[in-house]
């Protein structure tokens, strides 16, 4: 039992590491290193990366249980005596002025949301940030997901993760379960990646595969286009 723990803290500890390599990547192209903010943060698992590069980074989530674990690893490890810039929060709803951040960096969550939803969030995160946006996708251009749609495979569809329903407005959780998107996220082409962005006043400079074919996290580097 503690091998096989040893070897899923191992794993955990590779992928960080490797979306942390693709996140460095963006900000070395837009060159900035402050007024960075990460929605949802989750547990901060990124923030020992982030402060020993010397990034400026703020956190927040809509989960108050992963505020409260990701405050407290930010605590232990921030050395300026300052309270950490952790918070509570959504993304349709976010707590900063226009044009306040460098770039707004958000994975695992968009692909979770409904249509109207996603676009709702797209534009909040828009007018918070001068001009970048760091979002994860999930695509369809990988080798399961081909073999799935061959084997129309029952995993394509009814995965549902509640926490992720959350938007702190008046309709019921019910609501947001009829939209059942495959495996839990909404995966797309290009070129519906780019209609969509588009409809958000965006545009897609640059897609970062993590694995090309092999893996369906996209993280694509979006700037503002008004």
């Amino acid at each position: 039992m503690k091998n096989f723990l040893g070897t899923v803290k191992i794993f955990r500890r590779v992928k960080f590491l490797l979306i942390f390599r693709i996140i460095e990547k963006v900000l070395q192209l837009i060159n900035t290193k402050d007024k960075i903010c990460m929605i949802p943060c989750g547990e901060g698992w990124f923030f020992r990366t982030f402060f020993k590069k010397n990034y400026k980074i703020l956190g927040g989530d809509i989960d108050s249980e992963r505020v409260k674990i990701s405050y407290q690893r930010a605590r232990s490890i921030w050395t300026n005596g300052c309270r950490p810039p952790i918070m509570q929060c959504n993304l349709k709803n976010l707590p900063f002025r226009d044009n306040s951040l460098n770039c707004l960096i958000t994975v695992r969550t968009i692909g979770h949301f409904p249509p109207e939803f996603r676009l709702a969030c797209l534009n909040e995160m828009k007018r918070v940030t001068k001009k970048w946006l760091l979002v994860q996708f999930a695509s369809k251009n990988t080798v399961k997901y081909f073999f799935r749609r061959l084997r129309n495979s029952p995993k394509l569809d009814y995965k549902i993760k509640p926490r992720l329903l959350k938007d702190h407005t008046d309709r019921p959780e019910s609501y947001y379960r009829q939209f059942k998107a495959p495996t839990g996220l909404k995966k797309v082409d290009k070129k519906e990646l780019s209609e969509e962005v588009n409809k958000a006043g965006l545009r897609v400079v640059k897609i970062f595969p993590l694995f090309p074919l092999l893996s369906e996290r996209w993280y694509v580097l979006l700037e503002k286009t008004e």
